[in-house]
Order: C-alpha cells, then structure tokens, then sequence
C-alpha cells in the first residue's frame, strides 16, 4: 500500500478496523503518522491525547490497539475537527475517542495523561499556499517545537510516555529543548525510506529517568519494496 497517497475529497483510506474519509483538498494520511501510530505504546495506557489530530488517524490506530485507553484528539481547525469527529463517529471506536475543538494552548487545565502523541507540522520559513487548512496541517504556525514540549511537560503524567515525529534537524531542535521542561530522552527510532537515507526520527520522552534506546527501521529496500521488518510494523492496521 502506498502511503504516500492523498486523500481527495470522498475517497477512503482503509485499515483492518476503520477506515479514513477525507473531505478537504490538501490534507492527507500521511507516513509520518502510521508510523507514529504503530511505534508509540505505553504501559497500557487508559488515557491518551492526540495533539492536532487532523483526520483522527492517531486516535483511532491507539484505540485500536488498547481497546480500554480514553483517548482525546484535539484540533484547532474546524473543517478539519468536522472531519475528525466524522471519522471517529463512523469507527468502532467512538466510545473511546473525544475530539475537542481547540487550540492546544488554550486546553483544559488539570488533566494529565498516561500517553501523548503529536505528529507536528514543521516547515519554518517555507513559502506557504493559500489554503490556510494545509498550511496550519505543514508549517509551524501554532505548535512549534517549544510549544509541544511545554504541552507535553504540562500533560503528561509522571509514568506516561510521550511520542513526537520529526525530520531530523526539527528533532534535534525539540530534543534541545527537553532538559527545559524536566523532559527526558528515551528512546529515537531512526527511520530510513530507502537505504542510508533518513526520513524521520520518532522520539520517546518521559519525566521519569530511564535508559536511552537508539533504534532503526528501513521502509523500503533496495528494490524500492517495503522490508518485511516494516511490514511486521504495520500488519495489525493494514488490509
């Protein structure tokens, strides 16, 4: 399955156990957040928040994968929090997942969760189009590096876990800015789309101490076809 595939209005993305609808140009199921989803786990985690969930990807692949995790997908932009909540509303998974409509800095107070995870937009200093929906999808406007990191430090719990996904110099931009928010370095997975070409890193974090991990993963061989290692990755979700 290509992943790289844009969703145009009315067409469907499908998973073993939901499928995507998108009715925006320009907004996609991307790599970056399959990976994320499938990589990120916690210690059975019974709640979650998605920061800037676009289509729900991320909230319906966790809720799949712990069927008794509260989830939370928060959205800033409303056709794509619309679309979201369609998502979600058309799923198996409805009675696990809220999405709420807002910005993450403007989320509610008092609330820590067991796991985060946040695949971020990143283009600084990009010209940008004029769908504003796409840009707020791709370029930093209203999470950068230094805002995810104070919202992760703010939510979550003392033993949860955190994942993030960046290109690598956005990721060395975040991790610089953990030892700031009492965030720690757990585990990087180096993830290569082609041989000795990196794609992303997906970051681990947490407050608690623990020991680091490094680790890779290579989507497509020489051939150009995916490894066998990143199709043990994703065969939960995929048809």
């Amino acid at each position: 399955y290509n992943l790289f595939c844009f969703l145009m209005p009315n067409s469907f993305f499908h998973f073993k156990q939901f499928s995507i609808t998108n009715m925006q140009q320009g907004l996609k199921v991307t790599t970056d957040a399959c990976l994320l989803g499938a990589l990120a786990d916690g210690s059975n985690p019974l709640s979650a928040l998605d920061i800037g969930t676009g289509s729900g990807v991320l909230t319906l692949m966790l809720a799949q994968k712990y069927p008794k995790c509260s989830i939370v997908g928060v959205e800033l932009e409303l056709q794509v929090y619309n679309q979201a909540c369609n998502n979600v509303n058309d799923s198996k998974f409805k009675k696990q997942i809220s999405i709420v409509h807002s910005d993450i800095a403007q989320f509610n107070d008092g609330v820590s969760f067991d796991l985060i995870v946040c695949n971020p937009p990143f283009f600084k200093n990009h010209l940008k189009s004029n769908d504003v929906v796409k840009n707020s999808a791709i370029h930093q406007t209203n999470l950068s590096p230094n805002l995810l990191a104070l919202t992760i430090e703010k939510y979550l719990s003392f033993d949860g876990v955190a994942w993030v996904i960046y290109p690598e110099n956005e990721s060395k931009e975040f991790q610089s800015l953990l030892e700031k928010y009492s965030l720690n370095l757990n585990k990087i997975v180096r993830v290569y789309n082609k041989p000795k070409v990196l794609f992303r890193e997906v970051i681990k974090v947490q407050k608690r101490k623990s020991n680091f991990e490094e680790s890779s993963l290579l989507i497509k061989n020489e051939n150009g076809k995916n490894t066998e290692e990143f199709n043990r990755l994703m065969k939960d979700y995929y048809l």
